[in-house]
């Protein structure tokens, strides 16, 4: 996961100076799959510290506080281009 990231990182920084085309194509292949990664990893933690019996209070304050800023799980279920999409006008409105 970590290793992804600099990569996605670097191909948006790249897409925000050239507006190019082939950069947006490749964020729109790699994020999907980095993004069901990393709700694999959360859904993990979140069962094994509930097999631990930790009181993860702080953890889920600011799964719900991130997920109220960022509508990851409803944006996964657009289609492609509506993403494509939206992430052209967030772009442009940077």
């Amino acid at each position: 996961m970590r290793k992804k990231y600099p990569e996605i990182e670097e191909i948006f920084t790249r897409y925000e100076e050239n507006q190019n085309e082939e950069d947006l194509i490749k964020l729109g292949n790699i994020l999907p799959t980095y993004f069901m990664d990393l709700k694999f990893m959360a859904v993990y933690w979140k069962a094994l510290f509930n097999y631990l019996g930790y009181d993860p209070t702080f953890i889920k304050l600011f799964v719900d506080t991130y997920n109220s800023k960022y509508l990851i799980e409803q944006d996964m279920k657009l289609p492609i281009e509506v993403r494509n999409t939206q992430a052209r006008s967030w772009s442009e409105k940077q």
